[in-house]
């Protein structure tokens, strides 16, 4: 299957929001080896900062971010009519909270828990 997967992902831009740097670059090289254009943010307000000259075609944020967790970002990115059209993919450690009706009540494409395999994100980004 990993074959197949190669390079499916070229041309697509992909930002990853994620306070732990581990998350981050584990998600970053996955992405990379199916071809993706991927950048990488510590806080919401990093990721706010970098969608403007990056332009992603999917975000995935970390569910529980400090500060400003991914319902506040995904709601302030729904009232940017720019930026509207990100699918949002929610990161999350706890597995009940990838209920689809509620994913997507909030403003979410899909979701993926943690940790995740290669496999994971190809699915729920492809």
């Amino acid at each position: 299957m990993e074959n197949l997967m190669e390079n499916e992902l070229v041309g697509r831009k992909i930002l990853v929001v994620d306070d732990s740097p581990s998350i981050r670059r584990t998600a970053k090289i996955f992405l990379e080896e199916f071809g993706a254009d991927v950048a990488a943010a510590s806080t919401s307000f990093e990721a706010l900062a970098i969608i403007a000259d990056f332009c992603p075609d999917s975000m995935l944020i970390d569910e529980s971010m400090p500060r400003f967790n991914a319902y506040d970002f995904s709601a302030l990115l729904g009232r940017i009519n720019r930026y509207s059209k990100i699918r949002l993919i929610s990161l999350s450690s706890r597995s009940d909270r990838t209920d689809p009706a509620k994913i997507k009540k909030n403003g979410f494409w899909s979701s993926v828990s943690k940790p995740f395999t290669k496999e994971d994100l190809y699915l729920v980004i492809h």
